[in-house]
């Protein structure tokens, strides 16, 4: 009995440890068994450096909800990761670590046999001859697939290719994706809108329009929508009821409008399945922003007194886009905290899975 007992205790112990760490993606979770990594729960949010695997240093990431969201080899500084984001930056860390310490045998070393990932120099441990001061260099080779390399002295001493496909990136199959983008959003909390400044606005005129790019169709853009009453004002952001679909194409596009509009977002989730919750679109402008997605918006009509339209939150980096129906009251020029908007969303639809069907079986209106 006693040697049960203490055994029941050491199992009880293990499990309370585990507990006390919480990870953003099941992956890193079983990524951090394999490499029996202690203590988790009492790093600093941030970014921490202490840990190694075969004496080569580890980035450990913490989240400001006490997340572990990151778990990879030291590859890149944090000064690189900040003048140069890429969305590989964390994929590259954590998958050739990954493929060194996951056991055969297992469900992930399965899975990342069936990865698209092409050594053509070099293999996953000669990464453990790399350190931050290696020179890295990545390339598109076409629209779905990075070629990246790493040199050392002048020599190339491991390079690789890739699918650009968003659950490979970010380590998660499509339910938990959706279920991590839902779990971010019902805790995301807005950053202030400061007083916007812009750049390359016209000296003459009242009324501008900045153009910028569209995606797919010429009637879903970027632009962005500017007035001021005489020359001598400074330019802003056009915002009234008298000109309502200007009004709302800034909300939708511009992350420093007063686009503090009550949302309720149904997401349709894989399986079929819905998720709804109560959020903003300032909240979900910028979640999609913080990914690295770039906003355009079309308007598809106004209809008993609503505007119908859709948001494109593209991620031409990381593969994907994340598709916003919205329908905004016209009610909600006036009151755009009071009165709430509907939304559905489908999330992190693979870029080569989106055609040009998916936008020209919609009929878009111009904004005027």
């Amino acid at each position: 009995m006693l040697k049960r007992g203490i055994i029941l205790m050491v199992v009880a112990a293990c499990c309370t440890g585990m507990r006390a760490t919480s990870f953003d993606t099941q992956r890193l979770e079983r990524l951090a068994g394999y490499l029996n990594l202690q203590k988790l729960d009492t790093l600093p949010v941030g970014v921490t450096n202490t840990y190694y695997y075969k004496k080569h240093p580890l980035t450990i990431r913490k989240n400001q909800w006490g997340e572990i969201e990151h778990i990879g080899l030291q590859l890149f500084p944090q000064s690189y990761r900040q003048q140069m984001p890429l969305p590989i930056y964390d994929f590259l860390e954590r998958y050739l670590l990954a493929r060194m310490a996951t056991p055969a045998k297992t469900e992930d070393a399965t899975r990342m046999q069936w990865d698209k990932v092409h050594f053509t120099m070099g293999n996953a441990t000669t990464a453990l001859k790399l350190d931050t001061t290696a020179v890295f260099s990545n390339e598109y080779v076409d629209l779905h697939v990075y070629r990246v390399s790493w040199s050392v002295n002048g020599s190339k001493v491991l390079e690789l290719s890739f699918t650009m496909n968003v659950q490979m990136l970010m380590g998660c199959d499509a339910v938990e994706l959706e279920d991590r983008f839902i779990r971010h959003l019902g805790r995301y909390q807005t950053r202030p809108v400061g007083e916007p400044t812009f750049s390359g606005l016209p000296q003459d005129g009242t009324e501008y329009t900045k153009t910028d790019t569209y995606y797919m169709s010429p009637m879903v853009r970027n632009d962005l929508y500017f007035n001021r009453k005489t020359k001598k004002k400074a330019w802003q952001l056009v915002d009234d009821t008298a000109r309502p679909t200007k009004t709302i194409n800034n909300w939708m596009v511009a992350p420093d409008s007063r686009n503090e509009l009550p949302l309720q977002i149904t997401i349709d989730k894989y399986g079929y399945l819905l998720d709804t919750l109560q959020t903003t679109y300032r909240a979900w402008q910028q979640l999609c922003m913080d990914e690295g997605c770039l906003p355009y918006y079309g308007l598809k009509t106004k209809n008993n007194g609503t505007y119908e339209g859709s948001v494109f939150m593209v991620n031409k980096k990381g593969g994907y886009v994340h598709l916003l129906s919205i329908n905004i009251p016209e009610r909600a020029l006036q009151d755009r905290k009071g009165v709430v908007s509907t939304a559905r969303m489908h999330a992190y639809i693979p870029l080569f899975n989106v055609s040009a069907k998916l936008i020209h079986n919609v009929e878009y209106e111009p904004i005027k």
